[in-house]
């Protein structure tokens, strides 16, 4: 877990972490709940490619 120093502590630290979705039934069960086929896996992962950094 990442950590910062200063006055305040680790308290002043705002930690962007991304969790990937790892089943295909996470964002396949988004899509089917909101009847829009932009919510599934294959659509999400072009966004995820995008947007991550080797």
């Amino acid at each position: 877990y990442p950590r910062s120093r200063g006055v305040g502590g680790s308290a002043i630290h705002n930690a962007m972490i991304n969790v990937i979705a790892e089943t295909r039934s996470d964002f396949d069960g988004l899509a089917e709940m909101f009847n829009d086929p932009t919510w599934t896996r294959d659509n999400m992962q072009a966004y995820y490619k995008k947007i991550e950094r080797n």
